[in-house]
């Protein structure tokens, strides 16, 4: 005869199965996003786009990134006490911030300190009359090539900022215009750097958008390595065009994706030691770095077919990997 369960029996019966269950989805790494289809199992779970383990990448309701954090020139001891500076893409070159040059020709925001900053820099391209306030219905532009600009600004924890550049029939115009920060006039072109807004309502999903709209890239976000250690003490991997993390300093891992994804992990700074895998040629490399903290070290082939670990915000500071063999993915 079955012995009939008490209310109680059947409560802690279903305790324990619902600890043993939740025990077995913190440990073994999750199911993959729908759109997000890695060539090998990963050994990190995959985290939400609202996970406070995450680099200090933000993301609009969409999903859609809105701020690509490069790094943090001086590490700060939080990070919530950071302002952070938008780069503005292929416009600007021969940057300098506070005398450190800094990587151009690409889109991000660099972690700053509260205080005064200066920066240096040159920018080529097309620059729009402004005509607000005025009965004007099109604007004119200006093609220009302005070297050496300077602009000294102050930063305040938590404000992004931006470059701005505007257009005026005439220097005296120019002069006369009075604009939010620090400003330098060339050309009749006023650079300002200015507060701007920056969208933070991330959706509580695994897979964030980024590139452009016709060519989107899947950003996702693994649990750093160690999370006992405090983000301000991590540094990021990103890896992209299908090369993997297979070892770090001597543990196996897999952090990566295919050639469609950048999959970013933390990582505790200092010394490290990783062998990476190119999963589109089956060859093993290896690759020893000084990652400091607060800064981000992207993965890419370059044009001599050679893996290259670049810092994010350090101009011509990265490190070449060496090929040590043929690499075959686990069954």
């Amino acid at each position: 005869m079955k012995k009939k369960l008490t209310p109680h029996i059947i409560a802690v019966n279903a305790l324990v199965v619902f600890i043993v269950l939740g025990l077995a989805c913190a440990s073994a790494p999750e199911t993959p996003p729908q759109n997000f289809k890695p060539p090998m199992p990963l050994t990190q779970n995959i985290m939400l786009l609202t996970d406070p383990r995450m680099p200090l990448d933000l993301y609009s309701s969409s999903g859609r990134i809105s701020q690509y954090w490069l790094g943090t020139i001086r590490p700060e001891n939080t990070l919530d006490k950071l302002g952070f500076l938008e780069l503005q893409g292929f416009y600007i070159y021969d940057l300098f911030i506070d005398e450190t040059k800094i990587k151009s020709n690409h889109w991000g925001s660099v972690g700053l300190s509260p205080g005064k900053h200066t920066v240096l820099f040159s920018y080529k391209g097309r620059i729009f009359e402004d005509i607000s306030g005025t009965t004007k219905a099109k604007s004119d532009y200006a093609d220009v090539d302005i070297s050496n600009i300077k602009i000294e600004f102050n930063v305040q924890s938590g404000e992004h900022y931006h470059i701005t550049d505007k257009l005026y029939q005439s220097a005296r115009e120019a002069s006369l215009r009075t604009v939010h920060g620090w400003t330098n006039t060339k050309a009749n072109v006023i650079f300002a750097i200015e507060p701007q807004i920056v969208f933070r309502m991330a959706p509580a999903v695994q897979l964030g958008i980024k590139g452009s709209f016709d060519k989107p890239i899947n950003a996702v976000y693994l649990e750093p390595y160690d999370s006992n250690v405090p983000l301000e003490s991590q540094s990021f991997l990103e890896m992209r065009f299908g090369i993997y993390v297979v070892s770090f300093n001597g543990s196996t891992v897999s952090w990566g994706g295919g050639k469609n994804d950048h999959v970013t992990i933390g990582i505790p700074a200092g010394k490290c030691e990783l062998q990476l895998a190119d999963l589109d040629k089956n060859l093993l490399y290896m690759i020893t770095i000084d990652a400091l903290p607060q800064r981000r070290y992207y993965a890419y082939v370059n044009t001599d077919g050679k893996i290259i670990l670049a810092d994010q915000t350090i101009d011509n500071n990265y490190f070449i990997a060496t090929e040590i063999g043929e690499f075959t993915r686990p069954k």
